[in-house]
């Protein structure tokens, strides 16, 4: 199934996507708005979509013959290392296959690719632990990451590991959901927004959706649910409406940064 998420920028700023459609609301001259039909071109499915920091972003989208290709914007600002990883790919001519990237705060950002495995800089030790010790290249890494240094891991497999501080009601709906699923109920989707700490939406495999949101955003969470669940035998739906949230301050002990390639 393609990748069916939400990605909340700044201001009323939002991409989604879902089966081999994607919607973009940037303001007026934004290069965001530019990208549909350069994907389209190039018949693209996406693969991630992050806002980050001064007006920055990252899209990683696959080609029909299976590689990656990739855009972006002051990425070479405000995400560095990012940057020097991405041009790897060029000057060593390698070919990418299932990237994707998730950017926050601070400079911090996840990257993954099939065959380097992943790169980071300014992630929770506990995070960083956990994405060295899942090196088998069967299964697809995705984090996500918000305010506070707030994240959440998943894996294919069903693996996850979850660190949210702030977005009222998110840790409390989520964690017990995801462990009382016996390893059979996965994480579908996460968006955390790294502007407001009172958005966020969350999807499990079985079509059960909640998320916090602004009116304008309400009807984009309940379409991202309504396509995912649709490609669904059976479900189960739920979903809050509500505005608002709740932030705190503080965060985990950050790291330097640096890149992990899997074992052959």
């Amino acid at each position: 199934m393609p990748p069916t998420f939400i990605a909340f920028g700044p201001g009323k700023s939002s991409v989604i996507t879902y089966k081999n459609h994607w919607q973009t609301v940037a303001s007026e001259g934004s290069s965001i708005l530019a990208l549909k039909q350069k994907v389209k071109d190039e018949n693209g499915i996406v693969q991630s979509f992050a806002f980050g920091e001064g007006g920055s972003w990252f899209i990683s989208y696959d080609l029909p013959n299976g590689t990656s290709r990739w855009r972006w914007e002051g990425i070479d600002v405000h995400y560095p290392n990012l940057k020097k990883w991405l041009d790897d790919f060029k000057t060593r001519s390698w070919t990418a296959k299932g990237l994707a990237a998730s950017l926050g705060l601070g400079g911090s950002y996840w990257a993954w690719e099939k065959s380097r495995g992943f790169s980071w800089a300014n992630l929770s030790k506990n995070l960083v632990n956990r994405l060295t010790e899942d090196t088998d290249k069967r299964y697809t890494q995705n984090v996500t990451l918000g305010l506070d240094g707030s994240y959440v891991y998943r894996s294919d497999r069903g693996g996850s590991l979850i660190s949210i501080k702030g977005y009222e009601g998110a840790a409390e709906w989520l964690n017990p959901r995801v462990k009382s699923g016996g390893g059979k109920l996965k994480i579908a989707t996460v968006s955390l927004s790294a502007f407001d700490g009172g958005v966020y939406f969350f999807l499990l495999s079985d079509g059960t959706a909640y998320w916090r949101a602004p009116p304008h955003l309400t009807a984009k969470a309940e379409l991202v649910r309504d396509k995912y669940i649709g490609n669904l035998p059976k479900l189960v739906v739920g979903g809050a409406k509500k505005e608002g949230g709740a932030k705190k301050e503080g965060g985990p002990k950050k790291g330097k940064g640096g890149i992990l390639k899997k074992k052959k």
